[in-house]
Protein backbone atom coordinates (compact mmCIF):
# COMPACT_ATOMS: atom_id res chain seq x y z
CA UNK A 1 0.00 0.00 0.00
CA UNK A 2 2.52 2.39 0.98
CA UNK A 3 4.28 1.65 -2.84
CA UNK A 4 1.17 2.44 -4.50
CA UNK A 5 0.40 5.93 -2.90
CA UNK A 6 3.54 7.20 -4.86
CA UNK A 7 2.80 6.10 -8.31
CA UNK A 8 1.91 8.47 -10.57
CA UNK A 9 0.82 6.21 -13.34
CA UNK A 10 0.51 2.22 -13.32
CA UNK A 11 0.31 0.72 -16.84
CA UNK A 12 0.14 -2.85 -17.11
CA UNK A 13 -2.09 -5.45 -18.07
CA UNK A 14 -5.20 -7.16 -16.81
CA UNK A 15 -3.33 -10.26 -15.98
CA UNK A 16 -0.78 -8.42 -13.90
CA UNK A 17 -3.47 -6.67 -11.66
CA UNK A 18 -5.47 -9.46 -10.77
CA UNK A 19 -4.66 -9.97 -7.52
CA UNK A 20 -4.16 -5.73 -7.24
CA UNK A 21 -7.88 -4.47 -6.60
CA UNK A 22 -7.41 -3.11 -3.15
CA UNK A 23 -3.66 -1.37 -3.51
CA UNK A 24 -4.87 -0.11 -7.13
CA UNK A 25 -7.06 2.39 -5.23
CA UNK A 26 -3.79 3.78 -4.10
CA UNK A 27 -2.35 4.78 -7.24
CA UNK A 28 -3.19 8.53 -9.05
CA UNK A 29 -3.31 7.01 -12.47
CA UNK A 30 -3.93 4.13 -13.49
CA UNK A 31 -3.89 2.33 -17.61
CA UNK A 32 -4.90 -1.58 -17.42
CA UNK A 33 -4.66 -3.26 -20.84
CA UNK A 34 -6.05 -5.91 -22.32
CA UNK A 35 -6.86 -7.20 -26.33
CA UNK A 36 -10.31 -5.65 -26.62
CA UNK A 37 -10.09 -2.76 -23.58
CA UNK A 38 -8.17 -0.52 -21.48
CA UNK A 39 -9.24 0.58 -18.49
CA UNK A 40 -8.03 4.06 -17.46
CA UNK A 41 -8.54 4.84 -13.39
CA UNK A 42 -12.14 3.38 -13.75
CA UNK A 43 -13.61 4.12 -17.51
CA UNK A 44 -13.50 1.17 -19.12
CA UNK A 45 -13.00 1.74 -23.37
CA UNK A 46 -13.49 -0.95 -25.80
CA UNK A 47 -10.99 -1.34 -28.75
CA UNK A 48 -12.78 -0.13 -32.25
CA UNK A 49 -9.64 -1.99 -33.86
CA UNK A 50 -9.59 -4.98 -32.02
CA UNK A 51 -9.52 -7.56 -34.54
CA UNK A 52 -9.34 -11.23 -34.48
CA UNK A 53 -6.72 -11.07 -37.29
CA UNK A 54 -3.87 -11.42 -34.71
CA UNK A 55 -1.00 -12.48 -35.63
CA UNK A 56 1.23 -12.56 -33.08
CA UNK A 57 0.55 -11.48 -29.57
CA UNK A 58 4.27 -11.84 -28.62
CA UNK A 59 5.46 -8.13 -27.77
CA UNK A 60 2.09 -6.57 -27.84
CA UNK A 61 2.27 -5.40 -23.84
CA UNK A 62 5.75 -4.03 -24.45
CA UNK A 63 4.45 -2.03 -27.43
CA UNK A 64 2.09 -0.86 -25.45
CA UNK A 65 3.60 0.48 -22.76
CA UNK A 66 6.19 2.18 -24.86
CA UNK A 67 3.75 4.23 -26.54
CA UNK A 68 1.84 5.40 -23.76
CA UNK A 69 5.31 6.33 -21.77
CA UNK A 70 6.24 8.46 -25.02
CA UNK A 71 2.67 9.94 -25.09
CA UNK A 72 2.56 11.11 -21.83
CA UNK A 73 5.88 12.86 -21.93
CA UNK A 74 4.90 14.56 -24.86
CA UNK A 75 2.39 16.38 -22.33
CA UNK A 76 -0.56 14.18 -23.93
CA UNK A 77 -3.47 13.60 -21.46
CA UNK A 78 -4.16 9.97 -20.05
CA UNK A 79 -6.76 9.38 -22.03
CA UNK A 80 -5.20 10.19 -25.31
CA UNK A 81 -1.82 8.66 -24.73
CA UNK A 82 -3.64 5.39 -23.75
CA UNK A 83 -5.84 5.31 -26.90
CA UNK A 84 -2.55 6.45 -28.84
CA UNK A 85 -1.16 3.37 -27.41
CA UNK A 86 -4.39 0.84 -27.88
CA UNK A 87 -3.97 1.57 -31.29
CA UNK A 88 -0.20 1.00 -32.18
CA UNK A 89 -0.66 -2.47 -30.30
CA UNK A 90 -3.61 -3.70 -32.26
CA UNK A 91 -1.84 -2.52 -35.26
CA UNK A 92 1.09 -4.69 -34.06
CA UNK A 93 -0.37 -7.88 -33.07
CA UNK A 94 -1.83 -7.79 -36.07
CA UNK A 95 1.20 -7.60 -38.08
CA UNK A 96 1.62 -4.01 -39.09
CA UNK A 97 4.86 -3.21 -37.93
CA UNK A 98 6.28 0.60 -38.26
Amino acid sequence: RGLFKNIDYLIASNVEVADLDKELEYCKNIIIHAPAYIRINNRVIRNPKYSHKVKNTLGAGDVFCANAVDSLMDGNTIDVAAKSAMAKSSLFVRGKRE
